[in-house]
């Protein structure tokens, strides 16, 4: 799962510290994994938060870019590949 390795690297960065780790989705996609992985995460790392936010992948795209946003899980449709 690689959104599941992102998350281990990222936890990486920021084990140590008191750190919110904000994460966007699509609206409407089915991650049936996200849930548990969250919960599995928020276990190892207790002192972390962690915000989940949902809006458009070009949203999601421009916050991960403005570092907004740490990970971003979006759907890539032909519309989205001619903005980037």
């Amino acid at each position: 799962m690689a959104v599941i390795n992102e998350m281990k690297d990222k936890s990486m960065e920021i084990k140590q510290s008191n750190r919110k780790l904000i994460i966007g989705t699509v609206a409407g996609l089915h991650l049936y994994f996200l849930t548990p992985a969250l919960l599995s995460f928020q276990k190892k790392f207790p002192q972390l938060e962690i915000e989940y936010i949902e809006a458009s992948s070009l949203s999601l795209r421009e916050s991960v870019i403005n570092q907004e946003i740490d990970i971003s899980l979006i759907a890539i449709y032909e519309k989205t590949i001619y903005k980037l």
